[in-house]
């Protein structure tokens, strides 16, 4: 999809001396987004938290329907000093999901605006935009873009031999909640380290779907118009904080993993109660069956899954592409199964149904697992 269909606006913020932000926006972005974008870029009006920013300048993160991809580093050159500029930030909202695409096109924006010969003006940055939008390409002394050298297929490859590797034997659950649709919730002190777990969610088991919209890599849980975003998101979300208070927020979500202690805990029951999974238990195959939601007791299959993605995972030789065709290859055997199943189904309806799952022969466990990713994937007849 080219530039001028995916892009919406590019923003410019400048933080002075007194922690002031002024902000340049083209074309104008609505306040709310654009009191997101400042709260998210790492400047901050009541002081900058410099060394966060320095760890992780390029930040993707979503809000309503807008991807933002900012890039932001401190100042400290003769000009800056002398316009008494201490940060700024680059901002590109877009409809289109490509982390590695706008790392580059907000990393060239920003050069350009501090090394440019427009250097710290909102011109030099306008000059990129303007080529962009119309010709998919930029040429010059900030560096060389071109739109159609980004596979957006390949933007959807994230690190998840890492991430299965971190989580371990937990991993199973995030398979099962991308796979169910459910709302998860993740943190991680680090950003760098969340933006790479949250991506790679979709991966484990919900990769023939290709629904990356359903990510918030990055919500600040002191925001309320942030939180309205994701209260407001029905149906399967994946949100990652920084904030550990947020397990407290158990209205939001059905599962919260704390990625850095490994700590999973599922919220059941209408009074938002919660199982503790792994805090509690060595591993999950000791987990008591007796205290969390029947969608996460974990059966043979579930086991051997397990089995066989830490097996790719733990290998050297395989490539994180091997290990998504493995976890999608285990994922299209189960929807060929219910497929089948629906169409042997007693309604006749070609739907699953709790009375024809009942007739088939499966275990109990298997039938209520069958007909949750049947429900999930939108195959059902009550």
């Amino acid at each position: 999809m080219a530039a001028a269909q995916t892009l919406k606006a590019v923003v410019l913020l400048e933080q002075d001396v007194n922690n002031d932000i002024v902000t340049w926006a083209f074309p104008s972005v609505d306040p709310v987004v654009e009191n997101v974008i400042k709260k998210r870029s790492g400047l901050s009006s009541s002081g900058s938290d410099l060394s966060s920013l320095l760890q992780t300048p390029f930040r993707s993160s979503r809000f309503g329907n807008h991807w933002i991809y900012s890039y932001a580093v401190t100042l400290d050159s003769a000009v800056a000093r002398q316009r008494k500029l201490t940060g700024a930030c680059v901002a590109v909202l877009s409809s289109s999901y490509n982390p590695p695409k706008y790392r580059e096109l907000t990393s060239i924006l920003m050069r350009s605006y501090t090394d440019g010969e427009k250097a710290f003006s909102s011109l030099s940055i306008l000059d990129i935009w303007l080529s962009v939008m119309t010709t998919n390409a930029y040429n010059g002394v900030a560096g060389k873009y071109e739109d159609n050298l980004f596979d957006q297929r390949r933007a959807l490859i994230a690190p998840l031999k890492s991430f299965v590797k971190h989580l371990g034997e937990y991993s199973i659950y995030v398979f099962l909640a991308m796979l169910l649709k459910k709302r998860l919730f993740l943190y991680h002190p680090s950003l760098d380290s969340l933006f790479d777990f949250v991506r790679s969610c979709p991966l484990l088991g919900a990769w023939h779907r290709q629904e990356f919209g359903v990510l918030r890599p990055f919500v600040q849980m002191d925001d309320e118009k942030q939180v309205e975003d994701v209260a407001n998101t029905h149906g399967a979300i994946v949100v990652g904080v920084i904030d550990s208070s947020a397990e407290e927020r158990r209205d939001l979500y059905d599962l919260f993993i704390d990625c850095q202690t490994k700590k999973v805990r599922v919220r059941f029951g209408a009074t938002g109660a919660m199982a503790p999974l792994p805090s509690e238990a060595p591993a999950p195959s000791a987990v008591d069956p007796a205290v969390i939601p029947k969608e996460f007791i974990l059966l043979k299959m579930h086991k051997n899954t397990l089995t066989t993605i830490m097996s790719v995972a733990n290998d050297s030789a395989q490539s994180d592409q091997a290990l998504i065709k493995v976890v999608a290859q285990n994922v299209k055997e189960l929807l060929d199964k219910i497929q089948t199943l629906a169409r042997d189904d007693s309604s006749g309806s070609g739907k699953i149904t709790k009375d024809g799952l009942a007739n088939s022969g499966l275990q109990p466990g298997m039938q209520a697992f069958i007909f949750a990713v049947a429900n999930a994937e939108g195959m059902t007849k009550k």
